[in-house]
């Protein structure tokens, strides 16, 4: 019973998420990227990436402006 109630906890978690990323016409993926290049002391990140087409889709995270307000949206759901 815990495990089921732990996989609706973050199927939540992940639905949020979604939605954070759809009002910033991203991806997950790359919303999870920009979120990385936010935080303090982060100057790179490294995604993997075995074609071109997916670099160049994660390289898009760099365009994604995320405000105060989504950065504490994204840390509440987080924790």
């Amino acid at each position: 019973m815990c495990f089921s109630h732990a996989l609706y906890v973050r199927k939540n978690e992940l639905c949020s998420l979604k939605g954070i990323a759809e009002e910033k016409h991203t991806t997950l993926p790359n919303l999870a990227l920009a979120w990385l290049l936010a935080q303090d002391g982060v100057d790179a990140v490294i995604p993997g990436g075995k074609h071109k087409k997916q670099v160049a889709n994660n390289v898009k995270a760099t365009d994604i402006l995320l405000t105060n307000e989504d950065l504490v949206n994204i840390e509440r759901i987080l924790i």
